[in-house]
């Protein structure tokens, strides 16, 4: 991914020698050959499972870092730091998942390897790769104080950056105020379409509209495109201090993690191809803007969009601020649980 940098629109410098170098953790840096997760009801359950790891690869891999993620407390458990819902958004696999009433459903080769239209598109697939699957992880970190405190309405501004209340519910369906129960509800949530050229109810750069412009481009245009995400938060909650400062000061956000068969296609289009283009949704008058949550600029320079203020949705609004910047990243490949057993384990 480092080699991706600059064109994910990730901070960094041009070096002499031509390379770029993006402004990310030092161990990110490295080269990094392999990734495990290890996810569990505990700590003390992962730990385990990780020293057990640790110890059946011990003399084969050298550790370069261990980061950590946490499901937060309480009612937020679910919620990424900035407080929103999280994952309400994912596709159904077809003939894999119970598809709920207005969820984007995918062909099964958009996500797995030698299946569906990936079985059709890449027919030299080697016989191991079979429910394989490419992964890409990002370190993203999250200025929440400052994203909350945004804003004459941060509430409704958050809600019209996201595209839905930190319930879940949908601005398309819940125009002015959150609806939990709409939020709550796994066979509502997800049941709207945008309107084509309109972004009254919804800004054309909100992130879920960037992410899965639904009625915007037609759903054979938008299911390739699609990934499976499967990230969790790091870091602690926001403290009463960073809370009255309306500024970080120790580090939290999301450990992003997502799946698709063709990275090209997936996370690596969506970054560059939809969040960072400033004309898109299509044929969107006036223009959309930079997806306010993960939007990067080429090169530097200020963000901005439109659709953001209720009452004057072609007003622009400079984003001031980036809430959400990459420390780092790196893509895998994620084989399936029979190739780890019957092919890797035993070569």
């Amino acid at each position: 991914m480092k080699n991706d940098s600059s064109n994910l629109g990730d901070n960094g410098v041009q070096q002499a020698d031509g390379t770029f170098q993006p402004d990310w953790d030092d161990t990110f840096l490295q080269e990094i050959h392999g990734v495990t997760l290890v996810t569990g009801d505990s700590h003390d359950t992962v730990n385990d499972k990780l020293a057990s790891v640790k110890d059946i690869l011990s003399g084969a891999v050298t550790e370069i870092s261990t980061v950590s993620g946490d499901v937060r407390p309480g009612d937020e458990a679910g919620h990424e730091h900035f407080g929103y819902k999280d994952g309400v958004s994912n596709p159904a696999v077809q003939d894999v998942e119970a598809i709920n009433p207005g969820q984007t459903t995918i062909d099964q080769g958009v996500a797995l390897l030698g299946r569906g239209v990936d079985a059709t598109n890449n027919p030299n697939r080697p016989s191991w790769a079979l429910d394989g699957s490419f992964m890409a992880f990002r370190k993203l970190p999250q200025l929440v104080p400052e994203f909350d405190k945004y804003g004459p309405k941060p509430d409704l501004m958050g809600a019209r950056f996201v595209g839905r209340w930190k319930s879940g519910a949908p601005v398309m369906n819940a125009t002015t105020q959150d609806d939990p129960a709409l939020g709550a509800d796994a066979s509502r949530n997800n049941d709207f379409k945008f309107v084509k050229g309109d972004q009254s109810a919804c800004p054309f750069a909100a992130h879920i509209r960037k992410m899965n412009p639904r009625n915007d481009l037609s759903e054979s245009a938008i299911q390739p495109h699609m990934i499976l995400r499967r990230g969790i938060p790091f870091g602690p909650e926001v403290s009463d201090e960073e809370r009255q400062a309306n500024a970080t000061a120790q580090e939290r956000g999301l450990l992003f993690v997502c799946y698709q068969s063709v990275l090209a296609s997936g996370f690596s289009f969506l970054q560059q191809a939809w969040a960072n283009k400033p004309n898109f949704p299509p044929a969107s008058s006036p223009t959309p803007g930079f997806d306010p949550i993960i939007g990067q600029t080429i090169g530097g320079g200020v963000r901005t969009m439109t659709g953001a203020f209720v009452n004057n949705t072609a007003q622009p609004l400079n984003l001031l601020a980036q809430w959400v910047n990459s420390k780092g990243g790196e893509y895998f490949f994620s084989p399936s649980i029979p190739t780890l057993k019957n092919v890797f384990a035993t070569s």
